[in-house]
């Protein structure tokens, strides 16, 4: 079995053990997809300390999708109007950023749209 072999047997247990059941794609140029898109979705979190002199981290909602069941890659979020986003939990998210991993799956970045 080779290397690509074994990294997509990992990649597909992980999304089927991890994965968020109802994430849609709403690509520019293409409309909100109707079939839910295997995906793992990482919620923000932000990391207090109790130590004053300390820094405050946070975190961005992510997604780890596999780059063959998106339709394209995704576009830059600007200009705004052909930005892409995504559905999850009934709530639409902004892409800004993606990322591809080399190993056939890609991190999206995602920001809430006020």
């Amino acid at each position: 079995m080779s290397w690509a072999d074994r990294t997509e047997r990992v990649q597909d247990a992980a999304t089927r053990h991890f994965r968020e059941e109802n994430v849609f794609l709403d690509f520019a140029g293409i409309g909100l997809q109707t079939v839910p898109v295997p995906a793992i979705f990482r919620e923000p979190h932000v990391a207090v300390s109790t130590d004053l002199e300390a820094e405050i981290s946070s975190s961005v909602p992510t997604l780890d999708v596999k780059l063959n069941a998106l339709p394209r890659f995704p576009n830059p979020p600007e200009p705004r109007e052909s930005a892409d986003h995504v559905v999850v939990r009934g709530e639409r998210l902004r892409i800004d950023d993606a990322q591809a991993d080399g190993e056939g799956m890609l991190k999206l970045f995602l920001r809430e749209i006020q």
